[in-house]
């Protein structure tokens, strides 16, 4: 493994390889610990993985760890990230989701990526891929942001009515009141169309 120091923070960093990475490859995982250390066994790992060697999508949610599985059997030494969509849990239960998917998403998606970062306070540990050219660019980057490309669309529409919303909280306070819970989450679906730069709206 290679270690190459930052000429600046982690986080400005960040700011800078996200955007850039973006725009020239299309599997990015970014997976951000936050700095929170009290996790029981250890903080997780601060990793950026992109690039593709092998992609693979699941488009059956009845099938999404079988297939991860069979990617792993085939390539044991390997990193292998995911993108998993909440329907993944029709893999292992006998479940089914009639509502409509909010966004265009495929039941999973699993890449082997060409490049593994480790980001630390002393600089960036390669785990795989040959990247000091661009870790150089990434530190020289500057973003043109645009308004249109990170803004999501201004009015979302309510997928539930004004009359549902209300009938539904007086059965959950009814539900409350009978001992049946102490506490319920109640989430409200909101649906619009628009483009975004995940980039950019993430950071």
């Amino acid at each position: 493994m290679k270690v190459f120091p930052l000429s600046t923070t982690s986080d400005i960093f960040i700011t800078k390889a996200l955007p850039l990475l973006e725009k020239c490859y299309e599997q990015i995982s970014y997976l951000n610990p936050n700095q929170y250390p009290e996790y029981p066994h250890k903080p997780f790992r601060h990793l950026l993985a992109f690039g593709a060697s092998v992609a693979v999508h699941v488009f059956n949610d009845s099938c999404v760890f079988d297939t991860w599985k069979q990617l792993y059997l085939a390539h044991p030494k390997e990193w292998i990230f995911a993108f998993i969509s909440y329907d993944a849990k029709n893999s292992v239960e006998a479940l089914t989701n009639l509502k409509e998917p909010g966004i265009e998403f495929n039941a999973a998606c699993f890449f082997i990526p060409q490049h593994v970062w480790e980001i630390t306070s002393e600089g960036i540990i390669i785990h795989k891929g040959n990247a000091s050219a661009l870790i150089q660019e990434i530190e020289e980057y500057e973003d043109q942001k645009t308004d249109t490309a990170t803004t999501i669309v201004s009015s979302p529409l309510s997928l539930i009515s004004k009359e549902t919303y209300l009938h539904t909280i007086s059965r959950i306070q009814l539900f409350l009141e009978e001992g049946n819970a102490y506490e319920i989450n109640f989430c409200m679906p909101f649906k619009g169309k628009g483009t975004i730069q995940p980039a950019n709206t993430y950071l």
